[in-house]
């Protein structure tokens, strides 16, 4: 019975104090009416999303002949998006939602009553409900966690294609044996990490919802990512600096703009650890240094890590890996209470003839890849998605719109298919002539209004 399994770990205290017996009936009628009020709220079970993989595990754009130059050291650009630096007090009002296993429903509610943190040593699949979706995360919460102070978390940022659940599943008995707390999120689409989607709001609402219901040190919150998410894991650490202690990864950099975006970003110089083979194709060893030496100029602590004749392949070596990645963070703690920096805010309203669906395409190398742009004005700001119909047609959010005068920016903050676009609009409002830069590509980029009437991405 579900009540008798709670009440067992709610007895089983990690403090050793036994309970009178004249209270365990109370007790146990207590935890009977908790549970009953939990499955009132809880969620119908969704369905396990099939994992997807793209032909190109960078899933890149444009296509793969082009020559690709990779970060370029010494580009200037100005700052995209600006960040609200309001104390963490005036940020949006907290949501009201249940957790959707048991444990973590009845631990927030009993965390006084009892020290016994609903630890289960397992891997365990929660939800959250975040702007206006179900996402999904994966936990690990080690049995024997201590009856008394604090534990760090590690956040793990999965690969394309992959899960949460495929970087915990490889952290767990690391994890078990040095007393840390696991979270994997789910990436919106499985095939990248984008922002605002993605991060940092949504990790950030993950971090704290754990932080009520287990001992976390605020102070010892780190991440680790794996190919699309080590990117990601670049980019959300140099954003939010003060929240996360440090930073960890296998097979990852940085292009111009990313570095460019993060360096700028960044209000305190965040400690990070690179691992990479010297057989990586999809990250190529010599783009990883310069991603190091651009990272160690800005004033960094950055180490690297180069692995010889290893490729991509994360999880032939994933224990040493991983020990070795815990070894740099676990020496890491936050100087002061996190701070965070709000996210992402969003884009202010553009002028009215930029509104629609743009189209057009880019050609190079025998091949034509073609280009859709959405963009909407709401009472929030301005919101626009990138499509790429003969690449899956998946909608990724386009991170900053900057428009002056004629002029349009686009810039897309997403692992394997991030970019920027600067257009000009011509006087009649029908057409943008620009570039597309990604990845060391620039090429030009003519977008043609589908329509008179604005669509909504």
């Amino acid at each position: 019975m579900l009540s008798d399994r709670l009440l067992g770990l709610l007895i089983e205290s990690q403090s050793g104090i036994a309970l009178r017996e004249g209270f365990i009936e109370p007790l146990r009628r207590m935890v009977d009416f908790l549970t009953q009020k939990m499955e009132n709220c809880r969620p119908p079970a969704e369905p396990r999303m099939p994992r997807t993989r793209s032909t190109r595990a960078d899933g890149l754009l444009l296509p793969a002949s082009c020559p690709r130059s990779g970060l370029q050291r010494g580009h200037q650009t100005a700052r995209y998006g600006q960040r609200d630096v309001q104390s963490m007090a005036s940020r949006r009002p907290k949501r009201k939602s249940c957790m959707n296993y048991s444990h973590g429903f009845l631990c927030g509610a009993l965390l006084i009553s009892a020290p016994a943190w609903c630890a289960s040593g397992k891997i365990t699949k929660e939800t959250i409900e975040f702007m206006g979706q179900k996402r999904s995360f994966h936990l690990f919460v080690p049995k024997a966690l201590p009856s008394s102070g604090s534990v760090p978390l590690l956040v793990t940022l999965h690969g394309s294609g992959g899960d949460g659940a495929s970087l915990v599943d490889q952290w767990k008995d690391l994890a078990a044996e040095e007393k840390m707390i696991l979270v994997g999120p789910d990436s919106r689409d499985p095939a990248f990490w984008a922002a605002p989607v993605d991060g940092p709001d949504f990790l950030y609402d993950i971090v704290e919802r754990l932080k009520k219901a287990y001992p976390i040190d605020p102070r010892r919150v780190y991440l680790f990512g794996h190919s699309g998410g080590a990117v990601f894991t670049l980019l959300i650490s140099m954003w939010e600096s003060r929240y996360f202690a440090a930073a960890a990864l296998h097979a990852g950099a940085l292009v111009d703009f990313e570095a460019v975006d993060g360096i700028a970003t960044a209000k305190r110089k965040i400690p990070m650890a690179i691992f990479s083979g010297t057989a990586d194709s999809i990250f190529p060893i010599k783009t990883v240094r310069i991603t190091r030496d651009t990272l160690r100029d800005a004033g960094f602590p950055v180490s690297l890590s180069e692995i010889p004749g290893h490729d991509h392949n994360y999880f032939a070596i994933s224990s040493k890996i991983n020990r070795q990645a815990w070894d740099d963070l676990k020496h890491y703690v936050l100087p002061a209470d996190p701070y965070y920096e709000l996210g992402i805010k969003r884009s202010p309203a553009v002028a009215q003839e930029f509104l629609g669906t743009w189209e057009g395409a880019i050609a190079g190398a025998g091949q034509r890849l073609r280009f859709v742009f959405k963009m909407a004005n709401d009472e929030s700001g301005a919101s626009a998605v990138l499509i790429s119909p003969d690449q899956g047609g998946a909608e990724i959010p386009v991170t900053t719109i900057g428009q002056k005068d004629a002029k349009l920016t686009l810039v897309v903050m997403a692992t394997g298919v991030g970019g920027e676009y600067r257009g000009e609009i011509n006087k009649d409002g029908t057409e943008l002539n620009g570039r597309w830069s990604q990845s060391g590509y620039d090429l030009p980029l003519k977008l043609k209004k589908k329509d008179g009437q604005p669509a909504k991405p």
